[in-house]
């Protein structure tokens, strides 16, 4: 975790954003849980005040390191957006904070766009689209560009089935190199990101 590239955290980052800012809108009236345990170790807590959501996760790296993120998540009912702000905590003590906005463009269809500060202070700035395909699968293109100008593209197809998130990734570099990937993690929420719609 401690040598992982920033992008793979940007990434995981705004994932979150978008996972909290759809699949808990269609749930605002239901009172959040103090907190739950999830099957890979990680420790979430939801607040709710105000109009805002506040959820904080917590987990383990294999190497015994503990990865502590929280975003707010702020729902707009009339203009079907939401804004999102948060951070991550690396264990070696170095914060990422990003911001964005997700509004919904078309039915299954989501644009997201925002900010994100490494622990370096340099900010990059972050655009995708996240459509639905088909039941449980997601297509996400999304644009990282650095403070040089420099573009890190993203392609991945997610598909959410029998509690298990699968992540295929195809990720173009600045120096035009390309790099795929596939993961696999639980499924952090009952519904599709777009559940709200």
């Amino acid at each position: 975790m401690k040598n992982e590239p920033l992008f793979k955290l940007i990434g995981a980052a705004m994932l979150a954003a978008v996972i909290l800012a759809f699949a808990t809108a269609a749930k605002a009236a239901e009172p959040a849980p103090a907190g739950h345990a999830l099957r890979d170790g990680t420790t979430v807590t939801v607040r709710r005040s105000g109009g805002i959501e506040t959820r904080t996760r917590s987990r383990s790296t294999p190497s015994g390191d503990q990865v502590v993120s929280e975003s707010q998540r702020t729902w707009d009912k009339a203009s079907r957006a939401a804004t999102i702000t948060g951070w991550s905590l690396r264990p070696d003590g170095t914060k990422l904070t990003f911001q964005k906005t997700v509004t919904r463009i078309a039915p299954g269809s989501f644009r997201e766009t925002g900010t994100v500060t490494g622990p370096d202070g340099r900010q990059r700035s972050i655009t995708a689209t996240r459509t639905r395909v088909s039941p449980g699968m997601w297509q996400i293109q999304r644009t990282i560009t650095d403070a040089n100008g420099r573009t890190t593209e993203q392609t991945i197809m997610e598909t959410r089935s029998r509690g298990l998130v699968t992540r295929m990734e195809t990720i173009r570099h600045p120096d035009g190199s390309v790099t795929t990937r596939t993961s696999q993690s639980p499924a952090h929420t009952r519904q599709d990101p777009g559940a709200a719609q």
